[in-house]
């Protein structure tokens, strides 16, 4: 594989994208088991591209090279949160050897991908530097892959096989997958940033950054619900609290956003694919849309308003709910109702999560869902805080039961 730059990394490291060399003894069974393996895992937990390569010149000999030991490059690229290198290895099959296979594994055996199109490139020998070096070229079909060719070809690059498009052409196929990127309320910094600086740096982006926000709002206006489970968790300071819901949130598969610090754009980063907010000790604007259950905007001003299209919004605080809502200049008594039937409201005793009152909002099947959900989080969440030590009566972040947190 291409040189990544990548600094080491150890089985317990995390990584949106791995990049992965082995031969069959490293492998459960070898390459028939592998793509197995591979087609059987789910898309939308992990994205993964694999090759076998049996066709490489092991030598620089000009007259007579002989072939290199077949071995299987592998790239992976987990959607929603960064898995551990473990994780990944496990899921493939492919098991590394302490002591006998550590030579391969720092030799670029696993390692970050930085560019998961380059890798993908990479697979068949089609970067520049593998075509300038003369590799051996491979077909695109033997790839496999969980995903579908269409999408393979769609990560590696903007071209349609055995047709030539112009570029204009290209760009308006982008355009299309931009609106359908918006619409289906997926991320768009990791889609962005994926494309070649060549087309990143075109005038065309902000019509196709336009088509994306046209797509969320196309989404929002067909159907603007979701259950959403809103918690205020009160307690005191430097108990973890917003430590474990982070976690919590994330060991249940969702993208998290974090505020924190009065800032007027504490949005900006936000994103129709994200699933929870975390209020940090902060105040929010637009208290009773944030919490309702309905897609919306984090607040409104002349452009790039953040949709809010998440199913969590939890708030930590020092305060009580209802010290919290004047902070957030929440006076009126009618609205202080209204922000109490909207959320589960919790605070920390003997660092546990307890709950004082429960929303009344909305009908029973909805009502039912929110109170499984709110279960869920809260389990974790308490599992989470029994597992910190506490050191001279404060708690203690940097000393954690490993076996507790185990994932």
């Amino acid at each position: 594989m291409p040189r990544n730059n990548a600094s080491f990394l150890s089985m317990e490291s995390s990584t949106r994208k791995l990049s992965i060399k082995c031969y069959e003894e490293q492998t459960l069974g070898g390459w028939d088991t592998l793509k197995a393996r591979i087609q059987e895992i789910d898309k939308s937990y992990m994205e993964v591209l694999a090759i076998r390569h049996d066709r490489d010149p092991a030598t620089d000999d000009l007259w007579s090279p002989s072939l290199e030991k077949p071995h299987y490059h592998i790239i992976s690229r987990p959607k929603k949160n960064s898995l551990k290198v473990r994780t990944i290895l496990n899921a493939l099959g492919v098991v590394y050897r302490p002591d006998i296979d550590e030579t391969l594994w720092k030799q670029h055996g696993v390692e970050n991908a930085l560019s998961f199109r380059a890798m993908a490139l990479y697979l068949t020998h089609d970067t520049p530097e593998a075509i300038k070096d003369g590799k051996t070229q491979y077909d695109i079909s033997e790839i496999v892959s969980n995903l579908s060719m269409d999408e393979v070809q769609k990560i590696r690059g903007l071209y349609v096989p055995e047709k030539k498009i112009s570029r204009l052409e290209a760009f308006e196929q982008l355009d299309k997958e931009a609106y359908a990127l918006g619409y289906a309320l997926h991320g768009y910094r990791d889609w962005y940033a994926a494309l070649p600086l060549e087309v990143r740096n075109s005038s065309y982006m902000r019509t196709i950054r336009e088509s994306y926000d046209r797509g969320i709002e196309d989404n929002i206006r067909k159907d603007a619900f979701v259950c959403r489970t809103s918690v205020f968790i009160s307690g005191a300071p430097n108990t973890g609290k917003t430590y474990a819901a982070n976690r919590a949130l994330r060991d249940m598969g969702f993208s998290v956003l974090g505020t924190a610090g009065q800032s007027t754009g504490r949005y900006d980063d936000l994103e129709a694919s994200t699933d929870a907010i975390v209020v940090d000790d902060d105040t929010t604007p637009h208290v009773l849309t944030m919490a309702e259950d309905k897609k919306c905007h984090a607040y409104r001003r002349n452009r790039n308003n953040p949709a809010w299209c998440g199913k969590f919004f939890i708030v930590t605080s020092n305060k009580s709910f209802d010290e919290w809502l004047d902070d957030c200049r929440v006076y009126d008594e009618e609205q202080r109702d209204a922000a109490r039937s909207r959320f589960f409201i919790c605070d920390i005793d003997n660092r546990q999560l307890l709950l004082r009152s429960r929303p009344d909002r909305g009908d029973a099947f909805n009502r039912m869902a929110k109170e499984l959900y709110f279960r869920d989080f809260q389990d974790r969440f308490n599992k989470i805080m029994k597992s910190y030590q506490k050191t001279d009566g404060v708690l203690d972040l940097g000393v954690l039961d490993t076996a507790a947190c185990k994932q």
